[in-house]
């Protein structure tokens, strides 16, 4: 079992200097930091820099994982064609720079956007098809690049195409592919599951990934 921090425990900004918080979950005798894909746009743009960062984890004896969550011209559920093939090349060029990071795992709302907009329509049928097809295509590029992709189950105020486990269990059955994995979120469960422990007995091995967290959103305890 390996233990990690999010970086954005510590700050309110996307785009934070990642070293320091990679030394700092170093310092607190972390195995992992997990970063935002959110700052490959403003801070992190090159191919340097993030070989730069990789080496800097590496020395500190960190692994790095990724989180995101789509904008809106980024999502996959779209049933207009032109956001959807932008969110493809959104997708195949961050897991390009992913690949180059030494990251193998990317968890969040990956398969529509983030957070949900009520004031639009919602379709969640036919998002639900559009998504399975547009993740059935990121899923090949991603295992081409060795990364997991982890469906985050998100709470009705943040998300509403998967709000449970059982939700995330028929929709990456549907995409059917080793690079699509079950991401559960303690926060989001205890708003949405009616048994926790159940929820993640049902993810079995298509548990990717896992955070925790107080019903507050604060670390546990």
């Amino acid at each position: 079992m390996k233990y990690g921090m999010y970086f954005a425990y510590w700050t309110h900004e996307w785009f934070a200097d990642y070293k320091k918080y990679i030394e700092k979950a170093a310092s607190l005798g972390f195995d992992i930091l997990e970063v935002s894909c959110a700052a490959f746009k403003d801070a992190y743009t090159t191919d340097a820099q993030l070989i730069e960062l990789r080496e800097f984890a590496k020395e500190k004896g960190i692994t790095l994982t990724a989180g995101y969550g789509p904008t809106k011209d980024q999502n996959l559920s779209s049933p207009d064609p032109v956001i959807v093939e932008n969110a493809k090349g959104f997708f195949k060029e961050t897991f390009r720079k992913l690949e180059i990071m030494d990251i193998h795992l990317v968890g969040g709302g990956l398969y529509s956007y983030w957070p949900v907009d009520y004031t639009q329509p919602i379709d969640k049928p036919g998002d639900w098809k559009r998504a399975v097809a547009g993740v059935k295509e990121i899923g090949k590029m991603a295992e081409q690049r060795g990364i997991i992709l982890g469906m985050e189950v998100l709470n009705r105020f943040e998300g509403y195409l998967l709000n449970t486990c059982e939700e995330a269990l028929e929709f990456v059955n549907e995409v059917d592919s080793p690079a699509v994995k079950i991401m559960l979120d303690t926060f989001h469960m205890n708003i949405e599951e009616d048994n926790i422990a159940s929820a993640i007995r049902l993810a079995g091995d298509l548990l990717g990934h896992f955070h925790i967290g107080e019903q507050n959103r604060k670390v546990p305890g």
